[in-house]
């Protein structure tokens, strides 16, 4: 009795008639060369980084294009005609990375000059504006200064013309006297002095007297006294 079961025919054609067509979808499916997938992939990385893609756009471009003619035609070049096509492309890449980073260092210098140059013009104005607030306190402090020696120019000036007229009050002895003759100058002075036999009186003296009647015209409320009054 043979105990061997006949295989399955329909089953088998089938797993036949699948493994077919599994093969060829197979080989009707493109693969891309090794070369092709390193070149893509450079691409994507430049791309992806913003430095590169941010300042090599034009170059990115151009080796975009020659990867694009690889992928596309390259199965029906021939070899050496597909290796330069490949050594190109990736020419491309590498020019592309370059001037993107060049591009982006240039621009970084640019910047930081331009940075440099408004530091150093605003150092320049902060340091003309301190010259000048220095200048401006010195010419103030001049002016101060000028103002308190005339003051104090004045005040000497006045205390000598007190004096003066203290010693010519206490020579004519009489209040009413040097009084009248502050008010109304020196010729009514030297009338009376000549009257009292002051004739001996110098004209320093009655210049001053004249001086200080002119004064305290001016001050009405300054009062001198007589010694010993």
């Amino acid at each position: 009795m043979n105990t061997k079961q006949k295989p399955n025919t329909p089953l088998r054609a089938l797993a036949v008639g699948v493994s077919v067509c599994l093969m060829a979808a197979c080989a009707s499916t493109p693969q891309k060369s090794p070369e092709l997938v390193r070149l893509e992939n450079e691409l994507s990385r430049l791309r992806a980084d913003p430095v590169v893609a941010g300042n090599a756009g034009a170059e990115l471009s151009e080796a975009q294009r020659a990867i694009d003619l690889i992928a596309s035609d390259g199965k029906r070049m021939r070899a050496d005609l597909y290796d330069h096509n490949v050594y190109l492309a990736g020419r491309l890449l590498d020019i592309a990375e370059s001037e993107g980073r060049a591009t982006h260092a240039r621009d970084a210098s640019e910047r930081l000059v331009a940075e440099r140059d408004r530091l150093v013009a605003d150092a320049r104005a902060m340091e003309a504006d301190r010259a000048r607030r220095e200048a401006n306190a010195a010419r103030a402090a001049a002016d101060q200064a000028r103002m308190q020696a005339s003051d104090a120019s004045r005040a000497a000036d006045m205390a000598r013309a007190q004096a003066e007229a203290e010693r010519l009050q206490a020579m004519l002895g009489d209040r009413a006297l040097v009084r009248w003759a502050m008010r109304y100058g020196n010729p009514a002075l030297g009338a009376e002095r000549e009257a009292r036999g002051l004739g001996g009186l110098g004209g320093g003296a009655i210049g001053h007297a004249d001086r200080l009647a002119e004064w305290t015209v001016t001050r009405p409320s300054t009062t001198l006294t007589e010694p010993g009054a």
